[in-house]
């Protein structure tokens, strides 16, 4: 944001650091904790976004391998029937996984990651454009 104008850049981190969160912004944007913690690097607090890509990584890392009850197998909105529902949480966990390596700085963790996302499903758009960025 800042090759538009610092000035606004800081207000949008600034905006981002202190929003709230609850159930919806998680189900509508699970990796908001990669881009919360961007925005504090962009406000030189590399040590809350540090903690907070720590913490995300290892939550997403723990979450990855529980067993899935059925949220996969039809959420969200019926995307995902055609897939065995372990395929769709490995892509899920393992994008995010890469975006929390990615703001680490670990190139070859979220190399990895987006990897195991693409080996999955290779129109993944998302992991696709974060691997060829990298």
């Amino acid at each position: 944001l800042e090759h538009i104008d610092r000035n606004k850049a800081l207000e949008i981190y600034r905006f981002i650091t202190n929003m709230g969160t609850d159930f919806f912004t998680y189900m509508y944007l699970p990796g908001f904790d990669y881009y919360r913690a961007m925005a504090c690097k962009g406000l030189n607090d590399n040590t809350r976004a540090e903690t907070l890509l720590q913490t995300s990584a290892k939550k997403w890392s723990q979450e990855k391998d529980l067993p899935d009850y059925g949220y996969f197998k039809a959420t969200p909105f019926f995307l995902s029937y055609l897939e065995p529902q372990e395929n769709v949480r490995s892509q899920h966990y393992n994008y995010l996984l890469g975006l929390a390596y990615l703001g680490l700085e670990d190139q070859n963790k979220a190399t990895s990651c987006f990897d195991q996302v693409l080996k999955l499903n290779t129109a993944h758009t998302w992991a696709g454009l974060e691997k060829v960025m990298l």
